[in-house]
């Protein structure tokens, strides 16, 4: 990549100074970009904080290249509010290039509709809710939104005439009044918003209407993401102010024109010493704002990456996503490795879940019910382009390599504080301990992939899940499984802030680290009662869950209580598996208390074995 001459510092260094005269230009941080989404734009890295900006030019003869530094070319102009004219050409510039030449993105004009939208005119404030018929075919958007803390108006049985009829103009939040005004401006006039299209009080209606979420995403003709609102009642339309901190200096060409050279602020996140490196590579550069509410929401997450198109309102940004591309009001590239085709369907099942279900898990949710049902859309997709048997968050398939998932905090902090104490299944059913949603999205799962030189160990006998209501792929209120592998007794003890495993028999309380294992929990772990298949009660470590009031197991607890770990595959250098105890609840039956992955040198303490896990 080439750097700007040491002629150009002087000018940059003015245009800096103008802004902020404790800051110099860094000039080994000056890039030359020939990347497609900036063009010839130049990226400049600052000292001190290493703030990062980006200067571009404009000029009579609209974005063309400025002459004094020819690799300086044309930047959009940022507008100063998110409803002037010049963002919604924006938008529509972007949306046309999409339809025109995106294959993959597909235009689907005009589509099935919705079984419920929101007819909308922002000129004459209406809104009504109607009942598309089965066959009709339209367009509509979607929005994508943070509910927050209060109550949005809902759509309920008591209300339904009435959304019919027309909801008051004054009783939609701002968000709302916004959606529609986007939606009008753009040329539609469908809008389809979860809280008004479904009934919020009748379970079986959400059910339903959950169930249709991919199609109602995938179809829509674009999906607006409310970012900068952390709840229906703040706008998204709205004066941007000074976060652009552009800096603008006006230049008289040799023919008499006039240049406006300007620069404007990337990010305000350090670089942390990443100098000199390719822009396109610094995440800094990522054109979402990934600290808005929205991007932590779980429910979210389903509602962007089904979306076939985006476009994500930041406080100082409109932001341009399709299958295809991606485009920044302010001309930047992106993180190459955050495109949504990396996830576009269609995948086996084996390569793309694993980064979903991470993805996903860094989220939150205000209800832990909904840990499998707000997956239930992109679970739904991922079935209709494999054709695989979904178990409560896991694929048939490849069941037994993705069964060594694993929780993250306790593994960068190695303390037990980080580890989560989700609800009792006996007071709040989430989903089977053998499943990453078990752990009711209290940590983030990662999955280990397959990789070449790995050899099976255990086998996937039987599987049922007992699916709650209406939804396929949503909450569940019971499961098992069946697996047939190498089991071996071991014993749990804790040492130096780590758990680790060891194989039995040994003397009670003694260590042999030759064999010991690191042990990666999934939640919290105390001492119980296990049931055996005669109704014998065995002492055993179970999950601790939040109602328990035991004391964690912990240092000084190495005493022994019977645990076993079945081995799942193995490559040349690991053996990756799971260590269960015996169940509290069901007799016979075995729960998952984590996974282990190390070097494994008991190959004669494992015996072939059936085993049950709920």
């Amino acid at each position: 990549m080439d750097k700007l001459s040491k002629a150009t510092y002087p000018l940059l260094d003015r245009i800096f100074n103008k802004r902020d005269s404790s800051r110099r230009l860094y000039g080994l941080g000056c890039e030359k970009h020939k990347q497609r989404d900036v063009e010839n734009a130049a990226i400049c890295h600052l000292t001190v904080n290493l703030t990062q900006h980006i200067i571009c030019v404009q000029n009579n003869n609209g974005s063309t290249p400025w002459p004094r530094v020819p690799f300086i070319g044309g930047g959009s102009v940022i507008m100063d509010h998110s409803d002037d004219q010049g963002v919604y050409d924006y938008i529509l510039e972007c949306l046309s290039d999409c339809i025109t030449t995106h294959e993959h993105c597909d235009a689907r004009n005009p589509v099935s509709l919705p079984s419920r939208l929101l007819e909308v005119s922002d000129q004459n404030h209406t809104c009504r809710l109607v009942e598309p018929a089965k066959d009709q075919l339209g367009t509509y958007m979607t929005l994508s939104y943070c509910w927050g803390n209060g109550n949005p108006l809902k759509l309920t049985r008591g209300l339904y005439n009435s959304f019919k009829n027309g909801i008051s103009w004054i009783d939609l939040p701002q968000l709302f009044r916004d959606a529609i005004r986007i939606t009008n401006r753009l040329g539609v006039s469908y809008l389809w918003i979860d809280s008004l299209c479904i009934v919020q009080d009748d379970r079986k209606d959400w059910e339903i209407e959950s169930e249709k979420m991919a199609s109602i995403y995938q179809n829509a003709h674009i999906t607006i993401v409310a970012a900068s609102a952390p709840d229906p009642e703040t706008p998204i339309l709205r004066a941007r102010g000074q976060q652009m901190e552009k800096a603008e200096f006006e230049f008289t060409e040799e023919d008499g024109s006039k240049s406006y050279l300007f620069s404007r602020c990337i990010s305000d996140e350090p670089l942390r010493g990443l100098r000199g490196l390719s822009v396109i590579r610094v995440k800094n550069f990522q054109s979402r704002d990934w600290s808005q509410t929205i991007y932590n929401r779980g429910w979210t997450f389903q509602e962007d990456l089904l979306s076939r198109r985006t476009i994500h309102y930041l406080p100082n940004r409109v932001v341009w996503e399709c299958w295809m591309s991606h485009c920044d009001e302010r001309q930047l590239p992106r993180d190459p490795s955050h495109r949504k085709e990396r996830y576009k369907m269609p995948k086996p099942s084996q390569e793309l879940w694993p980064e979903l279900v991470t993805a996903y898990t860094e989220r939150n949710l205000t209800h832990t019910s909904d840990t499998l049902p707000a997956m239930s859309g992109i679970a739904h997709m991922v079935s209709e382009g494999t054709c695989d048997e979904y178990l409560a968050g896991l694929w048939r398939s490849s069941f037994v390599v993705h069964l060594a998932w694993y929780v993250c905090g306790y593994i960068k902090s190695g303390s037990i504080e980080d580890l989560a104490s989700p609800c009792s299944p006996c007071k709040e059913y989430i989903a089977p301990t053998w499943s990453w949603a078990s752990t009711a999205m209290k940590d983030t799962a990662e999955m280990h992939g397959k990789s070449e030189d790995a050899r099976t160990l255990t086998v996937l006998i039987d599987a049922k899940v007992d699916v709650k209501g209406e939804i396929k792929f949503g909450e569940v209120s019971g499961g098992f499984i069946q697996l047939r592998g190498p089991v071996c007794e071991m014993q749990l003890y804790y040492d130096d802030g780590w758990y680790h495993v060891q194989p039995r028999p040994l003397k009670k309380g003694e260590v042999n680290e030759t064999y010991q294992i690191r042990f990666f929990p999934d939640t919290r772990l105390c001492a119980g009662d296990g049931l055996l298949e005669t109704g014998e009660v065995v002492p055993t470590i179970c999950r601790k869950y939040a109602d328990l009031q035991t004391e964690d197991f912990g240092p000084g607890d190495n005493a022994y209580h019977a645990i076993y770990m079945i081995a799942l595959w193995t490559t040349r250098i690991h053996v990756a598996g799971i260590v269960i105890g015996r169940s509290p609840r069901v007799p016979g039956a075995y729960e998952r208390l984590g996974m282990v992955k190390g070097r494994l040198k008991i190959e004669k303490g494992l015996v072939d074995s059936t085993i049950t896990i709920v």
